[in-house]
């Protein structure tokens, strides 16, 4: 394994505010990268995110005679903040300059990124995350009326040429991997010529198959969320409309809410915040689980949470935007509505019948799932083999 020491900016989720540092490419001696490409001379590129990579990495690989190979794990190049969201919590319709000006205007700076790649600096993590989602914004975003400061304005042209910089890395892509329907809808959309590449799902070393080791609860419909506050993963919405089946009689559930983010979130019928648990605790949750809730609005490209729950058992309602909802298709096609409507009328119906969940999970416990990181191996180095 070898690390850059000196990568070009790296975005993360919070964007970049000055993209001239990207497009000056700050990085290490590209005479360093053409030495090292000539001994090594791989067959194949496979790059899993734009971010910190050296610029002229791809075109040294294809002078080499070597395939360039993309996994879309997330929008990055598409949205320098990698999801399709903006500041304003609004889904992105793909990237534009004045738009990508007002939505990275409080994007971190040089200093801030420097310490977020700090080891120590993880320890105050939670810290730090309620100090950011506290710091006013004051850039209004809204589709077709984007309203900027000159401070902000006066950067259109160098998101502009990022943009253009961007565009022309996808063009170096020789195939595209695409880990779900709605990531390849996405980038089919949003990149203007055609692509060649393949779905195929995908899985890690730490998903186990554990199916077989479920054992039925009983007593109300206990469901879960996994994940932290931010809009766009959808717990706002989703509280409102059990909020609602609540006061109109639909009363016999409990909603888990695990993850970061909600400590100073209020107090519901039926909701208990459950907080960050340890991976030790893995088992544990999901053992207490009858049904995982991933309401995305934002086009998750996948979701390893629904992998995660599917390998021991447990059935997942996917809202139309979540990537991984492609696996649930296999067994249970209801559980991966195509709209938000049918959605909400499929959790309607699964909290006033839940031994509908329970026939969901015998489906699922003979479904034929791809968990098997090994087999998931197997099938890039075939992928590979078609580049």
């Amino acid at each position: 394994m070898m690390e850059i020491d000196n990568p070009s900016p790296v975005a993360l989720l919070q964007g970049i505010r000055d993209p001239e540092r990207i497009l000056a490419q700050s990085g290490p001696d590209p005479r360093q990268f053409e030495a090292w490409i000539a001994k090594v001379r791989p067959d194949i590129l496979h790059v899993h995110t734009w971010m910190g990579m050296p610029p002229r990495l791809p075109s040294l690989v294809h002078r080499m005679g070597g395939k360039v190979v993309f996994t879309a794990h997330d929008y990055y190049g598409l949205c320098l903040r990698t999801v399709l969201v903006d500041a304003g919590g609004v889904t992105c319709q793909g990237p534009e300059a004045a738009r990508c000006a007002a939505c990275n205007a409080h994007a971190q700076g040089r200093f801030a990124r420097f310490l977020h790649g700090q080891p120590w600096l993880h320890t105050y993590k939670a810290e730090l995350r309620k100090l950011v989602s506290s710091r006013p914004r004051t850039i209004s975003i809204a589709r077709g009326n984007i309203h900027i400061p000159s401070s902000v304005s006066k950067r259109v042209p160098a998101f502009a040429s990022l943009i253009e910089y961007n565009l022309a890395l996808f063009q170096q892509v020789d195939r595209f991997h695409f880990a779900s329907s709605v990531s390849e809808g996405v980038y089919r959309d949003l990149l203007a010529w055609p692509l060649e590449g393949e779905r195929i799902s995908i899985s890690h070393l730490g998903i186990v198959d554990l199916r077989a080791q479920r054992v039925p609860r009983s007593g109300p419909l206990r469901m879960g969320f996994i994940g932290d506050s931010t809009p766009y993963k959808g717990l706002p919405w989703l509280l409102d409309e059990l909020k609602k089946l609540r006061e109109g009689g639909v009363t016999d559930w409990i909603l888990d809410v695990h993850g970061p983010g909600h400590e100073k979130a209020s107090a519901a019928p039926g909701v208990e915040y459950k907080g960050v648990f340890s991976p030790g605790d893995l088992a544990g949750v999901y053992a207490s689980m009858d049904l995982l809730i991933v309401p995305s609005r934002w086009k998750e490209t996948f979701s390893l949470v629904a992998l995660e729950a599917l390998s021991h058992g447990v059935p997942v309602l996917c809202s139309p935007t979540v990537g991984a909802g492609d696996l649930v298709k296999r067994f249970a096609p209801s559980l991966a509505p195509t709209s938000q409507d049918a959605f909400l009328r499929t959790l309607t119906d699964l909290l006033h019948s839940p031994e509908r969940v329970q026939k969901v999970a015998s489906d699922l416990a003979l479904a034929q799932l791809p968990f098997d990181a090994r087999h998931h191996a197997l099938e890039l180095e075939s992928f590979y083999a078609r580049a």
